[in-house]
């Protein structure tokens, strides 16, 4: 995406506006993990209280498991098997930061060197990715060579190609 006034590379911005976005995803997950993880501990502590009163007050005697004991038994695996699944979002979720940042750095590095990066959408070639960041489609050898492509009618959509200024 470029600015309508001077034509710069808005893309960066956006990246670093997808990240804060997933951060925010990232803390809203930890922080419901954290409240898992007190729920089961919580959980884990009554049932052992429980227990513990129970022997305490008969030690001859020993207690089969309740329905309720087993009902929290079966909250508490509950539980576990959410906080494993948000661990793994959490996961996944910094994962596709690190690939963001990634993205950004190289497009930051490619700006520098007095390059533009572009990923390729569906249906474009090269030649109509010449005709936008050159004004003319003739060009699109000159993407070709610098980018290293043996055949240049072989380029896919999420391909990312350097465009020199």
């Amino acid at each position: 995406m470029q600015c309508p006034e001077c034509n710069s590379d808005l893309g960066s911005l956006l990246l670093i506006d997808e990240i804060a976005n997933k951060h925010g995803n990232l803390r809203k997950a930890g922080f419901l993990l954290a409240i898992l993880l007190l729920i089961a501990i919580g959980a884990l502590a009554t049932s052992y209280a429980n227990r513990s009163n129970s022997q305490a007050d008969s030690l001859t005697s020993v207690e089969e498991p309740t329905e309720a004991t087993d009902d929290k038994d079966a909250k508490i695996n509950e539980l576990a098997i959410q906080v494993e699944e948000q661990q793994m979002e959490i996961d996944r979720l910094n994962g596709e930061i690190e690939e963001i940042a990634a993205s950004a750095n190289s497009k930051r590095a490619a700006s520098a060197k007095g390059e533009q990066l572009h990923v390729v959408q569906p249906g474009e070639s090269l030649w109509t990715i010449s005709k936008k960041y050159y004004g003319k489609g003739s060009r699109h050898n000159e993407i070709a060579n610098n980018n290293d492509l043996a055949d240049p009618k072989l380029i896919g959509a999420g391909d990312t190609l350097k465009i020199k200024n």
